[in-house]
């Protein structure tokens, strides 16, 4: 901290209650480097975000009331991170190292949810503070009403390489070996390169194209470690030699979808039979029609997407963010009801990567009433520490 101080500028403090929870050494610590001063706290951890792959982080809401105690009886300014939880809509989603890409949802076991709900841990915060402030009179704000609008059926309507006109208006850019996102001035999305020389001798023939697509998982958001450049970083080699003569076509999703793809639900099906065919990076649409005859709807809700591997969703052009139930813990994707009209049909538009259950199953989602963002991991059952040294390292 000595190392940190800036010439008159207030030294604040931030830690997390599960370091060792002694809060009079914390501030002892802050005092060592300011001796006077106000006391701060600038983030208490009142839990902790989430990564695709490990279980859902919870802290329970009574060792946070605890520790929020001790803070407030020294006397100190303290500020609650996460007060609310969020969403990471579109690609916003960072990651930790070693890398640990985040999901959709920030609910972070917030006192309010990723919804604004109240919780258990939002009243037990609040009979803490009240022991110390005079709390506002009045009703407190129930929890807003979600509804559960059901199964949506939707159409397959095309793969990333037959919409590439449509994703990449531009062209390709040529480049005789690959860049990176930055390079290509592509500020998120993804890009798609392709190799016309390349030959492979798997499932291919002699001069075929090998095309890969770069997904942007979330890029490291914290310290040392933000220089993280995403897309193919280094060369490809096939069978040790480098592959070159690239072509590299940045892809504006958001930009075909609210322009070019989301209109398919009104054809007929476009592809039957070949499960293969459900293998590849495809759009599927359909529409979502609000009921009538309730009252005060649209109402928020969760999209579910049972059978469904792994891509993004589009509602009414809205890039809600990133699916992934085969890895979890979050299942379900929160939706705001201001993304929602009443008047018309809702349009529909997921980017499914990897498989579709659309070949051998209903080829549905469903929205639900409920969130599930806590399910069980089929890859990682060991949760990651709550706070990792290499990132308190990052800030000294």
């Amino acid at each position: 901290m000595r190392t940190a101080k800036v010439m008159d500028v207030a030294t604040q403090f931030y830690f997390h209650l599960l370091i060792g929870g002694n809060v009079t050494a914390a501030f002892l610590a802050q005092r060592s480097s300011e001796p006077t001063g106000p006391l701060v706290n600038s983030e208490f951890y009142t839990g902790w975000l989430d990564h695709w792959g490990h279980r859902h982080s919870v802290v329970p809401a009574q060792t946070i009331a605890k520790t929020l105690n001790e803070i407030l009886a020294c006397g100190a300014n303290v500020n609650l991170y996460m007060f609310i939880g969020g969403t990471n809509f579109a690609y916003w989603n960072g990651a930790n190292m070693p890398y640990m890409p985040q999901p959709t949802s920030y609910d972070y076991d917030a006192p309010l949810s990723e919804a604004g709900d109240l919780t258990e841990k939002y009243f037990a915060l609040r009979e803490v503070i009240g022991m110390y402030n005079q709390l506002p009179e009045g009703i407190i704000p129930p929890t807003t009403s979600k509804f559960a609008y059901g199964k949506i059926h939707l159409q397959k309507v095309g793969t990333v390489v037959e919409f590439l006109d449509r994703l990449s208006p531009a062209g390709p850019v040529k480049s005789t070996y690959p860049l990176t996102f930055v390079q290509i001035k592509q500020v998120l999305q993804g890009i798609l390169e392709r190799d016309k020389s390349l030959m492979i001798n798997i499932t291919g023939k002699a001069g075929a194209n090998m095309d890969v697509l770069v997904e942007n998982m979330g890029r490291v958001n914290y310290g040392r470690y933000n220089n993280d450049f995403k897309g193919l970083v280094s060369n490809l080699t096939l069978d040790q030699d480098i592959l070159v003569e690239w072509e590299i076509y940045p892809l504006d999703i958001d930009g075909a979808v609210n322009h070019s793809i989301h209109g398919y639900p009104d054809q007929p099906e476009r592809y039957v039979g070949n499960p293969l065919s459900y293998e590849t990076p495809t759009f599927y649409t359909g529409r979502l029609l609000i009921p009538g005859g309730i009252p005060d709807l649209p109402q928020d809700t969760y999209v579910n997407f049972p059978g469904w591997t792994k891509g993004q969703i589009w509602i009414n052009g809205f890039n809600l963010g990133r699916y992934w139930p085969a890895r979890g813990p979050q299942l379900t994707l929160f939706v705001p009801r201001n993304i929602l009209v009443s008047s018309v049909p809702n349009n529909i538009t997921v980017l499914e990567l990897e498989h579709s259950p659309c070949s051998t199953q209903a080829c549905e989602i469903e929205f639900v009433d409920k969130p599930v963002i806590n399910a069980t991991t089929l890859y990682e059952n060991v949760p990651p520490p709550l706070f990792f040294r290499d990132m308190w390292l990052s800030y000294l």
